[in-house]
């Protein structure tokens, strides 16, 4: 069965599993970590040896952007260019290119760090003032739902590490989400004084409801670049993520 960006939100990893394939057809499936992390792969052969290309992450790359970054891969080996090794042989001069124009290091370090922030602040800025101008909630609080629509029965201790968040922020917004009715809290069947989240069916109407436009946003966001591009990004952006409990170690 060929897959849907429907099916694709519900795809869950196998508890006794590290990763859960799910399969479009034609070599192309969606690997989902027990993370939650969703990545879109096309296996193909090469001589006589399998192997695989990263396509990307999903939601930002949705099920029919998978299938055409797939068909281009697949016209590239058609014309006896192997995708992977093609890929392998540009990122290196990409990288390279960037840090002549930028100039120097330090420049480097000032100029990115400035830049992810001004992007981050600005799309955040006007996501926040519509959500909470058309559903009544903020930011945070979509984010929440977010977690808790893919992760039902969460504590709100992992909520907050998931959401990388303040847990007295999180415990505000939790709040404010059940007086909204949006979610439920029980108590936990082993620890009597934790509460397990749990959207309500309002909560699951809200989120149908805004998922939708927040993708669109994302996409449009995203339009200026490639299906190569957004990889690349997709891959630095993690490795960074890494980097970062290395540099925080020793502000």
């Amino acid at each position: 069965m060929r897959l849907t960006n429907q099916l694709c939100d519900a795809a869950a990893c196998d508890e006794d599993k590290k990763r859960s394939r799910f399969t479009d057809g034609h070599g192309l499936y969606l690997e989902v970590g027990q993370n939650g992390s969703k990545r879109w792969f096309w296996k193909y052969t090469w001589g006589e040896k399998e192997k695989r290309l990263a396509l990307g992450r999903y939601p930002i790359i949705d099920v029919e952007g998978a299938r055409a970054a797939r068909d281009k891969a697949k016209v590239l080996r058609q014309m006896g260019i192997d995708p992977v090794e093609q890929r392998r042989s540009h990122m290196p001069k990409a990288a390279e290119a960037n840090i002549r124009q930028v100039g120097c290091a330090t420049a480097l370090e000032r100029i990115f760090s400035y830049k992810i922030a001004k992007l981050s602040n600005s799309f955040s800025r006007a996501t926040s003032r519509y959500y909470s101008g058309q559903f009544g909630i903020s930011l945070l609080e979509w984010r929440a739902i977010i977690v808790i629509r893919h992760s039902p029965d969460i504590g709100l201790y992992e909520l907050s590490d998931r959401l990388e968040a303040d847990l007295g922020n999180v415990s505000r917004a939790a709040k404010a989400l059940r007086n909204k009715g949006l979610i439920s809290a029980t108590p936990d069947q082993i620890h009597a004084k934790k509460r397990e989240l749990t959207l309500t069916p309002a909560g699951v109407r809200v989120y149908d409801e805004i998922n939708p436009i927040a993708r669109r946003r994302e996409a449009t966001l995203l339009s200026v670049l490639t299906a190569l591009e957004r990889e690349f990004l997709e891959q630095i952006l993690d490795r960074l993520l890494l980097q970062v409990a290395t540099v925080n170690e020793d502000p």
